[in-house]
């Protein structure tokens, strides 16, 4: 009987996928969640370093499959409202708001801290990377 992850290892699996794929300058703004989707399991790897808690030998990193677009729609809404790696714009359309397209997102450089030049501005909680964020 295969083990199915819990809803919130899911969503903190994707959402740190989504971190990576953000970082790696793939993604063009706007984007429709399905598509989004899709590069995001196109990016990432099928075998992971982590392991379910309850076997220790087997590869644990549960993922999204393409069908899961609703499913990956309601985390970016949740998301759009607070992401623990930075901010994520999104924009509904359609029938009654039933699509969701992503105009841009910005990834929190969280590298750690650093002694500052002299002349650098002041910069609050850090440097970030600016996806094509369009208010």
């Amino acid at each position: 009987m295969p083990i199915t992850p819990p809803g919130d290892a899911l969503q903190e699996s994707t959402s740190l996928a989504l971190k990576k794929l953000l970082q790696s300058h793939v993604v063009h703004f706007p984007i429709d969640a399905f598509d989004l989707l899709r590069l995001l399991i196109a990016h990432t790897p099928t075998v992971q370093e982590s392991t379910h808690p309850d076997t220790d030998t087997k590869p644990w990193f549960p993922r999204l499959k393409l069908q899961d677009v609703a499913i990956f729609e309601g985390m970016l809404e949740k998301w759009a409202e607070r992401w623990e790696y930075g901010i994520i714009g999104i924009v509904k359309s359609g029938v009654d708001g039933a699509s969701i397209s992503v105009v841009g997102a910005q990834v929190a450089d969280s590298g750690g801290s650093r002694k500052r030049k002299r002349g650098e501005d002041d910069v609050k909680h850090g440097a970030s990377f600016l996806f094509g964020f369009l208010v």
